[in-house]
């Protein structure tokens, strides 16, 4: 009865196969996105300087004037990511009149960072972008390569502390076009 009726459908403009569907389109998208990897497109992606949460705006100011970069991700002394600003967080400040003398850069921006990582596919990284509609994401290091790479540098140098190893270290800035 299969064989006898294969020509007939009981939809009007019943496509050939799945690639010209409709309802299917996503489903090649999404595949040829989770094949591809952050680390695969990593010439290509934006190299950032980080900044100090300690840096004093003032500092700030100059820095700013000598890198060109929307988004300034901020680290601790021990290299770790804990904050992010873009130039919209501290745009006010710089035609302020107010005294900058006390004022340090982890008052801006947000330590809520959204990050992804160069093992991440394409697809998971464009729905981070969707999640707080973000046109760039830092890209942090791996956190296992990181631990790999930490116990290595242990057995070379016993003075170093777990703890480093377990906070991403900011690589650079992917941006969604």
């Amino acid at each position: 009865c299969y064989l006898i009726s294969r020509r007939w459908t009981i939809f009007a403009n019943q496509v050939q196969s799945k690639v010209e569907s409709p309802a299917h389109a996503g489903d090649f998208f999404v595949d040829i996105m989770e094949a591809i990897h952050v680390q695969d497109l990593m010439d290509s992606v934006r190299k950032v300087k980080t900044i100090s949460k300690d840096m004093s705006f003032d500092a700030f100011k100059t820095f700013f004037c000598e890198h060109h970069q929307h988004h300034f991700p901020m680290v601790d002394h021990q290299n770790r990511l804990v904050r992010i600003c873009s130039i919209n967080d501290v745009r006010g400040e710089f035609f302020g009149t107010d005294d900058h003398d006390n004022l340090r850069m982890e008052s801006f921006g947000t330590a809520e960072i959204i990050t992804t990582s160069p093992a991440d596919d394409l697809n998971s990284v464009l729905h981070k972008f969707t999640i707080k509609n973000l046109d760039s994401l830092p890209v942090v290091a791996d956190r296992k390569a990181a631990l790999r790479r930490h116990r290595a540098r242990l057995s070379a140098n016993a003075k170093s502390s777990v703890a480093d190893a377990r906070q991403p270290t900011m690589v650079a800035v992917a941006q969604a076009s």
